[in-house]
């Protein structure tokens, strides 16, 4: 009975608001099996008392804080997840991290959005005959909001993450996106792309050029990537993040070695 069931459409469903309850009933199956397929997945379970209340939230006060924050995260790994009628902000990093989603939640907190964070402990997995563990991670979701619906429609019109093209970058919405997916080195800085069209790419790079830093689109394992070479440009891209950088990330920020070409040595 386990294998027969449409697991990708009980997913779909429990992520739109229906409860494991209702779920249980419509397939007439005990409501632990729903439970075990959602933890299996990796799907964040809604406790009783959220999801008694996960339309009772009316919109939150929208702000340009809280807009350049949203738009920074779905930049990176952020996702938003539909509800019945309203949306949430979700978002999971390594333990490491745990000083950005602090932040995250003192910014949302201020503007009086409910969120909650809890803590994935390390999974065994086994992918394609390979036993893998994942690392301790932390997660931060918001309640369910109609602003993160009409956010959902703004960068999900069709299902699929794209970049909106009413985006306009700022030093904080670049912030975020370079916490949580942007790394640096002594050759680069780079912003990561995965799964962006290429024309989403080729967009972003229009963005950050007003910023006075010509990023080039590369690939990182098949990837799309942005990736700024230039030594003047890598300092003041770092000086444009800097004043918005959580403990955590500071060695995000450090002043970049400037890398030149020896000449070669006659003898």
């Amino acid at each position: 009975m386990l294998l027969s069931l449409p697991f990708e459409e009980i997913i779909a469903r429990y992520q739109k608001g229906e409860s494991q309850a209702q779920l249980a009933n419509s397939f007439s199956v005990d409501r632990r099996t729903i439970r075990r397929r959602l933890v299996k997945a990796d799907i964040p379970l809604r406790s009783g008392g959220e999801a008694s209340k996960v339309q009772k939230n009316k919109a939150f006060t929208a702000s340009t804080v809280v807009n350049e924050l949203v738009d920074g995260m779905l930049l990176g790994d952020a996702w938003i997840e539909q509800g019945q009628d309203n949306a949430r902000l979700g978002i999971e990093v390594t333990k490491k991290s745990e000083g950005w989603i602090e932040q995250i939640s003192d910014i949302l907190t201020a503007h009086e959005v409910k969120h909650s964070i809890g803590y994935r402990k390390p999974r065994e997995k086994i992918i394609n005959g390979i036993h893998t563990r994942s690392k301790e991670s932390v997660m931060l979701r918001t309640s369910l909001y109609p602003n993160f619906a009409v956010q959902r429609l703004r960068w999900y019109p069709e299902g699929t993450k794209i970049v909106p093209r009413d985006l306009e970058l700022t030093a904080s919405s670049i912030a975020h996106w370079y916490w949580g997916d942007g790394s640096t080195s002594k050759y680069m800085v780079r912003l990561y792309t995965n799964n962006f069209l290429e024309k989403d790419c080729e967009f972003l790079v229009s963005c950050l050029l007003e910023f006075g830093v010509s990023f080039s689109i590369s690939k990182s394992r098949k990837n799309p990537v942005l990736s700024l070479y230039n030594n003047s440009e890598r300092e003041r891209f770092l000086d444009l993040v800097r004043d918005h950088v959580p403990e955590c990330f500071e060695y995000k920020v450090q002043k970049p070695v400037i890398v030149r070409r020896s000449k070669p040595t006659l003898f």
